[in-house]
Parts: C-alpha cells; sequence; structure tokens
C-alpha cells in the first residue's frame, strides 16, 4: 500500500490570511547562504548552499502543476495507493482553488488526510459536507479556542463562525485531531477546558 504526499506550495505567514499572534514564523528572517564547497570561486552562494540547503517556500503552486507532479507520482508507484496527503508552507484551506483540488485528489479514491490546517479559509459552512463527501476521511485542524472572537482577535480568522461550523461538521463524521497553542491568560483555564469539552462532544479523536 503506498502513501502520496500532495505539496501545494505556499509561503508561512503569507498564503495562510496572515501571520497568527503566535506564529513562530512571524520572526523568521531572510537568510544569507553560508557558502559551501560547490560555490564558484571567490562567491559565497550557489544553487545548492541557497536553495537545496536552506529552507526556502515559495508561494501556492498552480493546480495544473500540482496535477502533473501527482501523475508523476503515481506513475513511478508499485503499490496501490491507500492514502492522499496534502501538505505545503501554506494553509491548504487558503488555496485559491481548494475546491478544485480536492476534486482532482478525490478522483484518484483514496482517503484524503488535510495534514494541517488552521481553517482560516473555510468561508462557507457547507464546505465541511463538500469534503466529506469527496472523501476527506482526516484532518489536523488548529482551533485554539471555540470562542469565535478569540480566534478572530489572535489567529486573525475573518469569518471564525465558518470555520467553527465546518469544523463541528467534520468532527461528527471524520478523524479530526484538533489543536491549539495556549497563551496564557487568553485561552488558558476555563478557556481551555471549554475548547477541549467542546470537542470531546462533537466527536474528535485527539486534542493536543
Amino acid at each position: 500500500m503506498a502513501h502520496l504526499t500532495v505539496d501545494i506550495g505556499g509561503r508561512p505567514g503569507i498564503d495562510c490570511r496572515g501571520f497568527c499572534d503566535y506564529c513562530y514564523f512571524r520572526h523568521v528572517k531572510e537568510t544569507e547562504p553560508l557558502g559551501c564547497r560547490y560555490c564558484p570561486p571567490y562567491k559565497k552562494g550557489c544553487d545548492y548552499c541557497s536553495r537545496s540547503v536552506r529552507e526556502y517556500y515559495s508561494g501556492f503552486k498552480e493546480l495544473r502543476d500540482i496535477g502533473d507532479d501527482v501523475l508523476a507520482s503515481l506513475q513511478a508507484m508499485t503499490d496501490d495507493l491507500s492514502r492522499v496527503t496534502i501538505s505545503g508552507g501554506g494553509d491548504p484551506s487558503c488555496y485559491p482553488r481548494f475546491t478544485d483540488l480536492i476534486e482532482l485528489l478525490s478522483s484518484m479514491e483514496a482517503p484524503l488526510h488535510i495534514g494541517y490546517t488552521s481553517g482560516k479559509g473555510f468561508d462557507d459552512p457547507a464546505l465541511g459536507r463538500f469534503l466529506i463527501d469527496h472523501g476527506l476521511s482526516e484532518v489536523s485542524f488548529t482551533v485554539f479556542s471555540v470562542d469565535p472572537a478569540l480566534r478572530k482577535k489572535h489567529m486573525h480568522d475573518p469569518t471564525p463562525e465558518a470555520s467553527l461550523e465546518i469544523l463541528e461538521t467534520l468532527c461528527g463524521e471524520i478523524d479530526v485531531y484538533a489543536a491549539t497553542v495556549v497563551l496564557p491568560g487568553v485561552n488558558d483555564g476555563e478557556v481551555l477546558e471549554e475548547t477541549a469539552n467542546w470537542l470531546e462532544e462533537r466527536g474528535a479523536k485527539g486534542f493536543i
């Protein structure tokens, strides 16, 4: 059985509707290459140490390019496809052609898994049912809090009510693993307990 990871690209803090207050990428700065044995004489920086060694993020890939990558991966497989995971530097929920992407990947008739999402790109509550109907079987979802006001203020989620409604729909039918980053005095204590209870009541499989 083979597992396919689909890299959709994307840049943290840009292709996710902006940095969350707690995002560690907020403080990441551009770095100069250190140089390596492959660099030309008297020059620091080459394709290897500038691109291959450093972790570098570009924008979201075009859907056509993703399709080409998937086709190439499928042609190289020797086992049956058992799972497809959507991943990338940006948030999959913010991918401009997200529904088209899901329709493309669901055509392979293998369970879909979203490796991580904050849900900030989910604006239409009907999207929850769309994802289930198109084979989404598992998602890792950063919830932060089930209080829409806290999501809006600290995650900069423009439509927190829709995001939470979609999360609720998914919890009831697929494997949802929720996560939060605890900010003392913001979403800890009773707020954290409320979030945990909400997730448990709706059927989430785990909460970290």
